[in-house]
């Protein structure tokens, strides 16, 4: 219930207040080009100089002659565990000095020397050389297991010429089609029987590995992910490493599609796929480039981990820190506390809050009482508190260290500002999953590391093509609606190209070659070259034996 405040310290504090204490908004250099957001707006982007933590309760006027029954009385309203908050901003305060980004926004960093020429380039900045010699050392281990000396080994070449396919497949959205189909002569696609054999391509997938199997039983029982933590940090590393953010972040999670065995398995009937493996990502709000990602594993040992929310945020939020970056993400994770953690860390917050949460006054919980599209706000410290009622007895609460005022937008259901911030960034991770959801390399697997290492493949994708549209934005710029499909195509015939090519020297047909030469005309560079270079008898008329070759 609303009380009122005495305010009889704050208007002696107000006689005595000096002239030369009156504070001003610091101006903005327009010529700063470092400056990630427009300082000289009237948006909540505008900064100055932090206020003091004694400027908290001192009292600012214009002139001494502002009448001081203007500053006697606020509203506040008090939570169950006794944070108030004040109704009104009981002073003029300058505007906090938070959402200046300096150094630059939405940025590539590349390593010295290295250039991003071809779609190829920018997909081997995270599958490079070494995530190959994982996947092709642990794949020879458990073949040779399995299989000893009738295992034929894989190597680099091959492998890539693997993902090639997989992402020829996601191109093609035939992810739900038996993958023998692929290598039929007259409705399958020609770059399979280019590439491989099926019984080749069955076996890859067979023995996939990205670890050693007969260590792994050690490493589990510490690490639930062993059987592809290697492959995912050096990925998860790589990712936070090329790119550099805007100035609004999103956390939320990604439910990876998996209905087998598995010990961390999570069921979430709000995501469409509903049974999966659960991976916290913090994204860029506006293109939504995966940052940084933390599966979520279940129990730790034989006690529940304390604090999970406040450990993942942190984790997440940690590469970013002193940054002065905007984070929005939902009520698992917002907080009072969580709030004041990550101010000290130089970012702020945008978030709703659970209900159930202590520090939320009775005044601002769903009534039958209160107007549909009314706002009630309240201040306490750096935070703003407000509660929008959408509907009849609904209340929608949202906690900002960002802003701090009372602006509300009647052409927009009078939702305030802090409404729509959120709601305008609050989509990173979501936009991110529905990508991955149109092109996607996931098929049927009993093994969860297939399915945790097929999401990886549609992130790097998605990464890939962030990064190349940054340093080519006029690439393909009039076909937005396929520019994603195109760019994975593109990738799908560089990844197989080097192994058709050694495959043709051996003696592939030119039944398959005129195939896919239709498919895919890049290759008719190549089908020219290796003609002049071996001769017509290298693409001999076996095409039996390459059709089940």
């Amino acid at each position: 219930m609303a009380k009122r405040q005495l305010a009889q310290s704050e208007i002696q504090r107000a006689l005595v207040e000096s002239d030369d204490e009156n504070i001003s908004v610091r101006e903005c250099d327009g010529d700063d080009e470092n400056f990630a957001v427009d300082s000289c707006s009237d948006s909540e982007s505008n900064v100055t100089e932090p206020a003091s933590e004694n400027d908290d309760e001192q009292l600012w006027s214009e002139s001494d002659d502002v009448p001081i029954q203007e500053y006697v009385s606020i509203d506040t309203y008090e939570g169950r565990d006794g944070t108030t908050w004040k109704s009104e901003l009981d002073r003029q305060s300058r505007t906090p000095r938070h959402n200046i980004i300096r150094g630059g926004i939405h940025k590539v960093i590349l390593p010295p020397g290295q250039a991003i020429i071809d779609p190829i380039d920018s997909f081997s900045l995270f599958f490079d050389d070494h995530v190959l010699e994982i996947i092709v050392k642990y794949t020879n281990t458990e073949g040779l297991r399995i299989l000893q000396n009738r295992w034929k080994s894989t190597d680099k070449i091959e492998m890539q010429a693997f993902l090639g396919l997989l992402l020829t497949i996601s191109v093609n959205k035939q992810r739900g089609v038996d993958f023998r189909e692929y290598w039929d002569p007259i409705f399958g696609n020609p770059i399979f029987r280019a590439t491989m054999g099926k019984n080749r391509f069955a076996s890859l997938l067979r023995f996939l590995r990205f670890d050693d199997k007969n260590t792994r039983s050690l490493r589990k029982s510490k690490d639930k992910l062993a059987p592809i933590r290697e492959l995912w940090e050096y990925v998860n590393q790589n990712l936070k490493k090329f790119y550099l953010p805007g100035e609004n972040l999103t956390i939320d999670e990604q439910l990876v599609p998996f209905r087998g065995r598995v010990s961390f398995k999570q069921y979430l009937p709000s995501k469409p796929d509903k049974h999966g493996m659960k991976i916290w990502w913090m994204c860029d709000s506006k293109t939504s480039y995966p940052l940084f990602g933390i599966p979520y594993l279940g129990k730790e040992g034989q006690n529940r981990a304390e604090s999970l929310a406040y450990n993942v945020l942190n984790q997440l939020c940690e590469p970013n820190i002193r940054s002065n970056r905007n984070v929005t993400f939902d009520n698992y994770f917002t907080s009072i506390d969580v709030a004041k953690s990550l101010a000290q860390n130089g970012l702020t917050i945008v978030g709703t809050l659970r209900k159930n949460k202590t520090c939320i006054p009775p005044n601002f919980q769903p009534k039958k009482t209160r107007d549909i599209e009314s706002n009630v706000f309240g201040f306490y410290k750096n935070m703003t508190l407000v509660s929008y009622v959408p509907k009849k007895n609904h209340a929608l609460i949202l906690l900002s260290t960002m802003h701090h005022g009372k602006d509300e937008d009647v052409n927009k259901n009078n939702k305030s500002e802090i409404n729509l911030y959120y709601n305008s960034t609050k989509g990173g991770v979501d936009t991110l999953d529905q990508m991955v959801h149109e092109y996607t390399v996931r098929r049927k697997t009993n093994r969860w590391p297939i399915a945790f290492f097929q999401n990886i493949i549609d992130v790097v994708g998605i990464a890939s093509l962030i990064i190349w549209k940054n340093i080519h934005p006029d690439w393909n710029s009039r076909k937005k609606n396929t520019l994603r499909k195109l760019f994975l195509r593109e990738i799908a015939t560089e990844l197989v190209t080097p192994h058709i090519r050694r495959r043709s020297t051996k003696g592939l047909s030119s039944y398959h070659l005129s195939g896919l030469m239709m498919e895919l005309p890049n290759f008719q560079l190549c089908y020219q070259t290796l003609k002049a270079n071996h001769g017509q008898s290298v693409f001999h008329e076996n095409i039996n034996k390459s059709k089940h070759s």
